[in-house]
Order: structure tokens, then C-alpha cells, then sequence
């Protein structure tokens, strides 16, 4: 099994044919870490998510063929909460320079990942009951408290 993370080749990367590689790629993942108790599943952490905002906003793929395929890859599955971590692009971009963590996908021109961050911003937008937007531009005790304050807020909810 070839590996989530490198389902898109630098020739493929805006291929319709990636996103059934990712789609499969993620059902055995799925599967493997889920069943029988998809309740207590752990998935990576750009799992659907990832696909629609990086496929689909960023490289221009068909939203709705993603959902699809996304869709049939995780037989409906949905995480009960999603954290995104926003930054202004620009700075994103920078954290991940200073990082060392650079990679091929943060090669890519300010356009690609301006729309990929409205992406995500648009799919929170959507479904603000499944959505946290923590703004990952302050101090990190800020944004660690923000986001335990959203996990806190989920969490007392599903206990009634």
C-alpha cells in the first residue's frame, strides 16, 4: 500500500486519478485503525479535509467528484470535531520555512495556498457545528486555550 502522504506525484498532482489513489490510500487507513469501533477512530489529520482544500480549491479539481470519491473512500465517515488552526498565509509560510520542515507542497505559488486557507475557512464556514477556527496567529498559551475551550465545549455537549 502506497503511503497517504504521497499520493500525488509532481506530474499527477491536479489528476483525477489522485484523488481515487488518496480515496483508496484513506479506506485502508480507515479501515485498519477504525473497525470494529469507528467510534474510538484516529485518522491523520488531514484526512477529508485535506482532499477538498488541497485538490479541490487549490489545484481546481471538480469539489463535488472529491466529496464523491472522499465520500465512498470513508463509507460517511465524519470526525465529530475539526480544529483549524488558522494563520494568514504569508506567515504560515514562513513558520514553515523557519521550521525545516519544508516539502514540495509549500513550493507552491502564494495563489495555491491563499486559496487552499479559504478552502478550509470555507468548509468550516459550512459546518460550524463540526468546526473550530482557532486564529494560530497569537501566543501559543492563547491558541492552546482556545483550543481546549472548543475540545471542552464539544466534549460537554455530548455528555447530555
Amino acid at each position: 500500500m502506497r503511503s497517504a502522504t504521497t499520493f500525488v506525484s509532481p506530474a499527477s498532482r491536479a489528476e483525477p486519478t489522485s484523488a481515487i489513489r488518496f480515496g483508496r490510500c484513506f479506506t485502508i487507513s480507515r479501515t485498519r485503525r477504525c473497525n470494529p469501533a469507528p467510534r474510538f477512530c484516529s485518522t491523520r489529520p488531514h484526512g477529508r479535509s485535506w482532499s477538498a482544500s488541497y485538490q479541490g480549491y487549490g489545484h481546481g479539481l471538480d469539489l463535488g467528484a472529491l466529496r464523491a470519491i472522499t465520500e465512498f473512500a470513508t463509507g460517511g465517515l465524519k470526525p465529530d470535531l475539526t480544529i483549524l488552526l488558522d494563520v494568514e498565509t504569508e506567515e504560515g509560510l514562513r513558520r514553515r520555512r523557519s521550521s525545516g520542515e519544508w516539502n514540495r507542497l509549500d513550493a507552491y505559488a502564494l495563489a495555491f495556498h491563499q486559496r487552499v486557507r479559504q478552502g478550509y475557512l470555507g468548509m468550516a464556514a459550512a459546518e460550524p457545528e463540526r468546526w473550530v477556527v482557532v486564529d494560530a496567529g497569537r501566543a501559543v498559551e492563547e491558541v492552546a486555550e482556545e483550543v481546549w475551550r472548543g475540545v471542552s465545549k464539544r466534549l460537554e455537549g455530548s455528555r447530555k
